[in-house]
């Protein structure tokens, strides 16, 4: 029985998933536990439905189908590369803009009594916010929320908090 549930799951879904399969006992009686942890490689899917039909997501304590959205969050989940540090597509990049950006963040970090610091280019492609490419520098969508307003409906908002708890907040908001 313990084979035969592994296989199925494992025959069934895309990527391969091999679950724990192991017998218990409770109240005096032997059930079977299966276990399946999280992995990387998201989204599965069930094989004979496909990725489009086949993924579902949890939803408090059912099953549904995942809308294409989610699925292409998951996906993006399973590369391991978050939104702002993908190239925005056909957004040039100036050395303007590359120099005003390093200086706003000597500036910032500057105003938080942080030690000064000289930003370059070179850290910024080390932060992933810019890329070098073929026909010259790329710009993440994060490089592109720093210093424009190509998304008109973006907002930056972080909080730091006083102590370890939420008691205190100060908030910082960039709107462009």
């Amino acid at each position: 029985m313990m084979d035969s549930i592994s296989n199925a799951v494992s025959d069934s879904c895309e990527p391969q998933i091999v679950p724990n399969v192991e017998p218990q006992t409770i109240n005096g009686k032997t059930v079977i536990v299966v276990t399946i942890l999280p992995g990387p490689n998201r989204p599965y899917y069930l094989k004979s439905k496909g990725k489009d039909a086949g993924t579902y997501i949890r939803v408090a304590g059912t099953s549904r189908p995942a809308h294409p959205e989610k699925i292409k969050e998951l996906e993006m989940e399973g590369t391991r590369i978050s939104w702002d540090e993908l190239i925005c597509i056909d957004y040039k990049v100036t050395e303007r803009s590359i120099k005003k950006l390093c200086q706003d963040i000597v500036k910032y970090r500057e105003e938080a009594g942080l030690p000064r610091r000289e930003i370059t280019t070179a850290q910024l492609i080390n932060w992933n916010l810019i890329k070098n490419g073929g026909d010259g520098v790329l710009a993440s969508n994060a490089f592109v929320l720093l210093t424009s307003d190509y998304f008109p409906f973006s907002k930056t908002q972080c909080a730091v908090f006083k102590g370890t708890e939420r008691l205190q907040m100060y908030s910082i908001r960039w709107g462009l």
